[in-house]
């Protein structure tokens, strides 16, 4: 049987990585935020790879977000920039055609969609980036998606 001692000690371990994962997860979403899209990616990346369902499909369509993102405004790729929104296109797709979204996760994906196909335009001109709308990611990322059922 295991000891009060040690129980308390796996919960607190858990509790901290927990902590930590949700502080790397903010600071991915402030790069993002702060159109730092290359140090998003690699720590989105990390966090996707520990998810699931629809959490990693969210995080999946976010990498291939900022790599595209990448690809139109610092190291200029225009095959490579819809190559990656048209995997993150399909990511988002299913995420809405999925019943995990709350009301306000549907009209987060729908404006990542919106970003998505602007990337994926023909012959993104110089006037044509600066038209593009990044929609800013909030902190509050688990409200998009229902909890057990709930929403």
């Amino acid at each position: 049987m295991l000891s009060d001692e040690k129980i308390i000690g796996d919960l607190e371990e858990h509790a901290s990585i927990a902590v930590l994962r949700s502080l790397e997860l903010l600071n991915a979403l402030k790069l993002y935020n702060e159109s730092r899209y290359f140090h998003a990616h690699e720590i989105l990346e990390d966090q996707w790879k520990k998810e699931t369902g629809a959490i990693k499909t969210y995080f999946h369509a976010l990498i291939q977000i900022c790599l595209s993102l990448v690809k139109v405004f610092e190291k200029p790729n225009e095959k490579g920039a819809k190559d990656q929104s048209e995997r993150a296109y399909l990511k988002l797709d299913k995420l809405l055609s999925s019943n995990e979204l709350t009301k306000e996760g549907r009209a987060e994906i729908i404006q990542l969609r919106y970003t998505v196909k602007q990337l994926n335009s023909d012959l993104l001109t110089k006037k044509k980036k600066d038209e593009i709308i990044i929609p800013k990611i909030g902190p509050n990322w688990k409200h998009l998606f229902r909890q057990n059922g709930n929403s």
